[in-house]
């Protein structure tokens, strides 16, 4: 094969690029226990800039049980198949849309898209392609918020193994993540036993949150109100009777006394800080009000950026809103955050969200002085629903750069600790 990717025995398969979406067509039966989806790559061509290589062309064209179809960067094709999934009930993450990419440029995401037998689409899963520094030119495959863009177990079966088609044929990936998201029981189990099958495992270290707090949405505003801890609608009193307003932010010139608030408050808690593209979050959501919101409590109702002390930024993927960001300053005797929390919900249901995740509760095993302990205690201040809503699986590729890449990581983090040995003695 000249210049693409071919998938051998039984699981053949085809790889196109057309112009800003790249085509991948599988004929594959559900993975059986035990078994691998194998492929050969031509490394001579593989390019350094991207993953996959360079242009693939078709290697077997027929289709007995669906096609995936996999798009990279925003596309015309792209937004109908969101569409048809929106129809379905189903949605990608937020930061996997093409309204999301069309604003913030550069950033890269992928959609691997499953049809059905009747050659609509009716399933996907949002991919990210993460660097490794341990490794030079490789990277990890994952699949992010996997579970709310599927629907039945058979097209989970078929997507996760077109995912784990598509990761064995990218030349540079050291592994598959599968960062699954759904508050089914029976969905995450029924994907571990599939990744289990393909060989994965669950996660040592895991990125995001397991457990959350949920609020559901679909009660009346004043019943909604009514359910929250009294303390709440005690805050919210007192907030409008300091004269201090909830706005939505649609200024870009608040970004930088945004960055500060967050700053202040990954210090305060511990967390680590990232810079974000606030002015390019505050331009999108105000181009799209319908899928993310940036609120804002200001002292005395006043518009300059130092009377910003709050700030609280949501978004929803279909049927549900998440908490994304919060920050926010100290101020004596001001219940800083209530109000900005209840513009979200309010928001957020009407927008047609059936419910709110509150971005994730600390584990038990922290302990209860974690300072993250106190921002989930102001969080239950409005639910008392805990649920189990993550699991994490990795699902290993090539264990002889695998084995590299980790002695490379455990040398450069013997390194740093030495340097900062070094360091503190010396002062």
């Amino acid at each position: 094969m000249r210049d693409g990717v071919r998938f051998s025995s039984a699981q053949e398969g085809c790889l196109r690029i057309d112009q800003g979406c790249q085509h991948v067509r599988t004929r594959s039966q559900p993975p059986q226990p035990g078994a691998r989806i194998a492929e050969r790559v031509d490394q001579g061509l593989a390019s350094r800039d991207t993953p996959l290589g360079v242009a693939m062309r078709p290697v077997g064209a027929d289709l007995v049980d669906g096609e995936w179809v996999l798009f990279r960067g925003e596309s015309q094709e792209r937004r109908e198949c969101e569409d048809v999934l929106a129809r379905q009930g189903l949605a990608l993450p937020l930061q996997h849309t093409c309204a999301w990419l069309a604003d913030h440029p550069g950033e890269e995401s992928w959609v691997l898209a499953l049809r059905g037998g009747q050659g609509a689409f009716v399933g996907a899963a949002a991919l990210a392609w993460i660097r490794t520094r341990a490794l030079p030119f490789h990277g990890i495959l994952r699949a992010e918020q996997l579970g709310t863009s599927v629907r039945t177990a058979d097209d989970l079966e078929r997507l996760l193994a077109g995912l784990h088609a598509l990761a064995r044929a990218t030349p540079r990936a050291l592994r598959l993540k599968l960062e699954l998201y759904s508050r089914n029981a029976t969905f995450r189990e029924r994907a571990g036993l599939i990744a289990a099958r393909l060989g994965g495992h669950p996660a040592k270290h895991r990125r995001l949150y397991a457990r959350t707090l949920i609020v559901p949405l679909t009660l009346a505003e004043d019943q909604l109100l009514e359910s929250f801890h009294r303390m709440v609608r005690k805050n919210l009193k007192k907030t409008a009777k300091l004269g201090h307003v909830v706005r939505c932010i649609t200024d870009s010139r608040l970004a930088g006394q945004i960055d500060a608030l967050l700053r202040e408050t990954m210090a305060r808690t511990g967390g680590p800080y990232s810079s974000l593209a606030w002015p390019a979050h505050i331009d999108f959501s105000r181009k799209h009000p319908d899928v993310s919101r940036i609120s804002g409590l200001f002292l005395d109702g006043r518009n300059d950026p130092e009377a910003l002390i709050a700030v609280r930024w949501c978004g929803i993927h279909g049927r549900h809103a998440q908490d994304l960001v919060a920050a926010s300053t100290r101020v004596p005797e001001v219940p800083v955050m209530h109000a900005v929390m209840w513009d979200q919900l309010r928001w957020a249901r009407s927008a047609g969200a059936e419910w709110f995740d509150f971005g994730g509760i600390p584990d038990v095993e922290m302990g209860t002085d974690a300072p993250l302990t106190t921002i989930a205690d102001f969080k239950r201040l409005f639910t008392h629903q805990e649920e189990t809503v993550g699991a994490e699986w990795s699902l290993p590729l090539r264990p002889a750069q695998t084995f590299v890449a980790a002695i490379g990581y455990a040398s450069a983090s013997a390194v740093r600790r030495i340097a900062r040995w070094l360091r503190s003695s010396h002062q």
